[in-house]
């Protein structure tokens, strides 16, 4: 009967020990898979403010080109004075604003990378720890095989009996105060 149990108590250290690596493996997959995502988030990211920058730089030249247009309908020249002023002002604004936006596409193109590398840094670390659960896994569970191999006597000697002796002695003493199990 104790060969049964053993056997069992092996298969499921055996078994626990495999799905923690398995375990381990798989984060990591998910882990690498997220990186990838994030990659390509930062590529998108960059493409946005790419775009965004574009539309801008297209309406502050729409903008302009109305400012001249009314200005010209109004009868004043717009290559002398007030007009060329607010025509350097409006194009400092326009690129101003897009060089908020590009700075802003590279914020985040940034922080989408930095996510991918904390990803695949996790996925390391999960499968680095699930070696280590799985070796805890099989300290454990095969030294308790080992310890019931012991008590049962197959590697040697009489066995490490365990009695119920209720002499009131203390356990080093050879007796048992509490009751409980004592070890010879």
């Amino acid at each position: 009967m104790a060969a049964i149990a053993a056997a069992m108590m092996a298969i499921g250290t055996g078994s626990q020990m495999i799905g923690q690596y398995q375990q381990g493996k798989a984060e990591q997959k998910i882990s690498n898979a997220r990186a990838q995502i994030e990659l390509m988030n930062a590529e998108q990211a960059q493409k946005r403010a790419m775009e965004a920058a574009k539309i801008k730089a297209e309406q502050g030249q729409k903008l302009m080109a109305r400012q001249k247009a009314a200005f010209a309908a109004s009868n004043i020249r717009v290559d002398v004075g007030s007009p060329l002023v607010l025509e350097a002002q409006t194009r400092a604004d326009v690129l101003k604003d897009i060089g908020y936006i590009l700075d802003e596409g590279e914020m985040a193109r940034v922080s989408h990378i930095n996510a991918a590398g904390m990803e695949k840094a996790y996925g390391r670390m999960r499968k680095r720890q699930s070696l280590w659960d799985m070796i805890g896994t099989g300290g454990k569970g095969f030294g308790s095989l080992y310890s019931m191999g012991g008590n049962a006597g197959w590697w040697g000697g009489s066995g490490g009996s365990v009695s119920s002796s209720s002499s009131g002695a203390a356990p080093w003493a050879g007796g048992n105060v509490g009751g409980g199990p004592t070890y010879a």
